[in-house]
């Protein structure tokens, strides 16, 4: 009975950990950041997989996959100037890949709900 009881606190402790952690990442909406696309002050990065991101993105974003996103911060350095909204799939890896580029200087903001909130047109590669 003890082991169950320690169990939950441990999922409730996580969960409140998890929820504490994606409450520091700024959201943008899909509204908000379609109206965004045209402002060159804003750059999309699509965080999702080489098939996902293939098979439809939103156009002109930089692909780089959550897995890689530490190891190719040089390749967005310049970037540090703009807003970067963040997205992949649901919102969960673009979330944690925005959280690394939070605290290595970037202006990000996650696109809630990602792709399958967007509400404009995907381009195909």
């Amino acid at each position: 009975m003890n082991s169950t009881y320690i169990f939950i606190v441990v999922l409730i402790v996580s969960f409140l950990i998890y929820t504490k952690a994606q409450a520091n990442v700024p959201k943008v909406s899909s509204k908000d950041a379609l109206e965004l696309m045209s402002d060159s002050s804003y750059k999309f990065i699509d965080v999702r997989t080489d098939a996902e991101f293939d098979g439809g993105h939103i156009p002109n974003s930089i692909h780089i996959p959550v897995h890689e996103i530490e190891v190719r911060l040089t390749e967005i350095e310049s970037l540090k100037d703009k807003n970067i909204i963040v997205y992949c799939r649901s919102g969960v890896r673009s979330s944690k890949a925005s959280k690394v580029l939070l605290n290595n200087g970037f202006k990000v903001f996650n696109l809630s709900g990602g792709v399958l909130a967007w509400k404009g047109d995907l381009t195909k590669k």
